[in-house]
């Protein structure tokens, strides 16, 4: 089920048990693949361009609320709200809440909560977080991605 408050590319590829919250973007050429394992993707979270969500295993996966997916990840395993994966990067474990995952990654162990994951394999953990102000910057980048494209089912012909 897609919300009618979610924004999904008409080029974007939906296939399977597969759930889209509240104010979510799905852009152009995006895949989530939900016939092996249902997806679920919780509100205000933004999928870009030719990334895909597909499960690794029939249990599904969950992205969190307020995450961000960047353009050209392949996601298999669940993602804790409020986190970012970012360019080309490969999520193969489970990412826990508040994570930053650097570009071009490679996760094949679980990422602890409040972790950053940086290019040149360290880990660190952040202390600190303020979930309250990266969900209000989350929102603002969503409404600002509605105003250009506009509500409803998004054609870019």
């Amino acid at each position: 089920m897609i919300d009618p408050t979610a924004i999904v590319a008409e080029q974007a590829a939906i296939h399977g048990d597969v759930d889209i919250g509240a104010h979510c973007v799905v852009h152009p050429y995006a895949t989530l693949d939900g016939r092996l394992g249902p997806i679920r993707v919780e509100e205000h979270c933004i999928v870009c361009e030719r990334s895909q969500l597909r499960p690794s295993t029939a249990a599904g996966l969950v992205v969190g609320h307020h995450c961000t997916v960047e353009a050209g990840c392949r996601i298999a395993c669940s993602i804790g709200s409020v986190s970012t994966i970012e360019a080309r990067s490969s999520v193969g474990a489970a990412v826990g809440r508040g994570c930053i995952i650097t570009p071009l990654q490679e996760v094949t162990e679980a990422v602890a909560d409040g972790s950053i994951l940086f290019s040149d394999g360290r880990l660190a953990v952040l202390e600190d977080v303020d979930e309250a102000q990266d969900m209000r910057g989350q929102e603002a980048h969503v409404a600002a991605l509605v105003t250009i494209m506009g509500r409803g089912i998004l054609k870019l012909s």
